[in-house]
């Protein structure tokens, strides 16, 4: 039995995926109304966000994490340093 539905389907053909060729993207009935020029720039979202780093990536990504944990050590030295300058001095 076919049923008749009426879906809107964006497809994506460059998937910038070195496994998959093409996406297609069934858009929930609830956002028909969305423009579809906000649908594809979405689309273009979540593909990006689901698509394997390359080591490249997951070196600067890790490299950035440990520069933001170094940074937050650094600040919490610095304020520990003041606040025995405080007590010391004061």
């Amino acid at each position: 039995m076919i049923k008749g539905v009426n879906k809107k389907i964006i497809e994506i053909n460059d998937t910038k995926n070195i496994y998959f060729e093409k996406a297609i993207l069934y858009v929930r009935p609830e956002m028909l109304d969305t423009p579809p020029g906000h649908l594809m720039k979405e689309a273009s979202y979540y593909l990006e966000e689901n698509t394997p780093l390359s080591s490249t990536s997951r070196a600067e990504r890790r490299l950035s994490s440990l520069s933001r944990i170094l940074a937050a050590i650094a600040s919490i030295g610095v304020i520990g340093t003041v606040i025995v300058f405080f007590i010391i001095g004061g």
